[in-house]
């Protein structure tokens, strides 16, 4: 998910990989590079999917698809918040503009796939809704 995490007027790649790691790679006047990567701690087992148990005499159409994890940014009080999912909760890490992660939120919350924030309930507070 590309978003400017820092607020240095360039955007930044948040990415989750099938095997559990979360990165963000800097964005810069020259773009995205390898060299500007940071290794985000917190991330748990969801992001190698939650896979459906499969029968081989199971009709395709009948087949549940296997479901991932998405790298999300959310904006939680005009801040930038990083979603890392773990086996039981998942987290909310602030990243600062100094490109570091604050204290996360944590939310229990089993197998989360994503999370969005928006004014539901038009009340004029920010609301968690988690998949």
């Amino acid at each position: 998910m590309a978003d400017d995490l820092d607020g240095d007027g360039y955007a930044d790649l948040f990415t989750l990989t099938r095997e559990g790691q979360a990165r963000v790679y800097w964005g810069g006047a020259d773009g995205l590079s390898p060299e500007r990567c940071t290794t985000v701690e917190g991330v748990g087992s969801e992001t190698r999917g939650l896979e459906s148990p499969r029968s081989d005499d199971t009709p395709e159409t009948e087949r549940p698809f296997d479901a991932r994890a998405l790298a999300q940014v959310v904006r939680l009080g005009g801040r930038p918040h990083l979603f890392l999912p773990g086996d039981e909760r998942f987290r909310l890490a602030p990243v600062g503009a100094d490109r570091t992660q604050g204290e996360p939120l944590v939310i229990a919350a089993p197998h989360a796939l994503a999370v969005a924030v928006g004014d539901v309930n038009g009340d004029g507070h920010e609301d968690l809704v988690v998949a």
